[in-house]
């Protein structure tokens, strides 16, 4: 992209008068347009796909809620007794 920006400035400075005659300046102008429009394209479907993903993300919070709390309070249980810090494999 930097390099086409380049391109069409250097091709501005040295044009003539009338900047319509210059075919190649022309067909790097719509090259460019072409890669523009290519742009814009991509970023609306990594929107799209940016909130499908946030959509989806918060349908789990609940999950990852209630998985937060059962940690917490199955790790916080050997405070209760030093019992629940061990498995029953271990008595």
């Amino acid at each position: 992209k930097k390099m086409l920006e380049v391109k069409i400035l250097k091709m501005l400075s040295e044009s003539d008068d009338n900047i319509l005659d210059d075919l190649d300046l022309i067909e790097t102008l719509e090259i460019s347009k072409k890669t523009s429009e290519d742009i814009n394209k991509r970023i609306e479907i990594a929107n799209v796909t940016n909130e499908k993903i946030n959509t989806i993300r918060e349908l789990y919070r609940p999950v990852a809620t209630r998985g937060s709390l059962l940690y917490f309070v199955v790790s916080d249980m050997g405070l209760i007794d030093p019992m629940y810090q061990y498995s029953l494999d271990y008595f």
